[in-house]
């Protein structure tokens, strides 16, 4: 028994050195897309899938079946191929259906030169509260990336919930001290999440120095409703003396709703 074991391990060894040179040249023949950022082979199954797409309603059926079981590794040549509405629309069924593993490729792939527009497009369209694990990520993106901010600030807005409570202190930070782009989106975040915690926020910004903060901020209070009844006066003022008529409708609209 120990005479066979010691077999294998010597045949192990003495094949060691070939081994090796099989393993170095695979690095070798895969170096160069890596060090150009070039995105890997596609695999058979997902480029029959992309084919199935441009075919009957049968036939595209079928390919998004497939491309869903592939998973999140065939967004990339999915969105690639996504030159029609049509497609992107198939893009964006995939993706929902893949769900939550869905969203980390997504944003990778918004530095993507080829697919990062229709990445983003695809990531606001698909998220939903059942994303709301990735509110971090998405609160990032918006403060961080300019040119994906429209799009991860939807996003963000569309997976916040109530079972967004833990992110309330980073949305209320982003809110005071982010981008003024990026503080409507974390103003209506807030208001999606509905937590009592961010009205004291979302009242200081009804003084914000750019009207659609204030705009957003007003919004998410009505959103959230009588439990934002302590930023009714700031309501109340803002309906009445605000520069922005925008503002003025939205601060209305808000204190009705507090009022309830």
């Amino acid at each position: 028994m120990n005479e066979g074991r010691y077999k294998i391990l010597s045949f192990k060894r003495a094949h060691a050195p070939a081994l090796a040179m099989a393993a170095a040249l695979a690095a070798l023949a895969l170096a160069p897309a890596l060090l150009l950022g070039q995105p890997a082979p596609v695999p058979a199954e997902v480029a029959a899938a992309l084919k199935g797409l441009r075919g009957a309603p049968a036939e595209r059926n079928a390919a998004m079946e497939a491309l869903v079981k592939a998973g999140a590794p065939a967004l990339r040549p999915v969105l690639e191929g996504a030159s029609s509405d049509r497609q992107l629309r198939a893009a964006a069924v995939v993706a929902s259906r893949i769900g939550r593993p869905a969203v980390p490729e997504l944003l990778a792939l918004l530095d993507d030169a080829a697919v990062g527009g229709r990445a983003g497009d695809v990531l606001a369209q698909v998220s939903t509260p059942d994303f709301v694990g990735f509110l971090p990520e998405l609160l990032a993106c918006t403060l961080e990336r300019p040119q994906a901010r429209q799009s991860c600030g939807q996003a963000l807005v569309r997976a916040a919930g109530p079972k967004g409570k833990r992110a309330v202190p980073a949305l209320a930070k982003a809110l005071a001290e982010g981008d003024p782009d990026a503080r409507p989106f974390a103003a209506l975040a807030l208001g999606q999440v509905g937590a009592k915690a961010g009205v004291p926020a979302l009242a200081a910004a009804l003084g914000d120095p750019a009207a659609p903060v204030r705009a957003a901020a007003a919004t998410a209070l009505g959103r959230i409703g009588r439990s934002a009844a302590s930023a009714l006066p700031a309501l109340r003022r803002a309906a009445a003396e605000d520069a922005n008529e925008a503002v003025r409708r939205a601060a209305q609209a808000a204190a009705e709703g507090v009022r309830g």
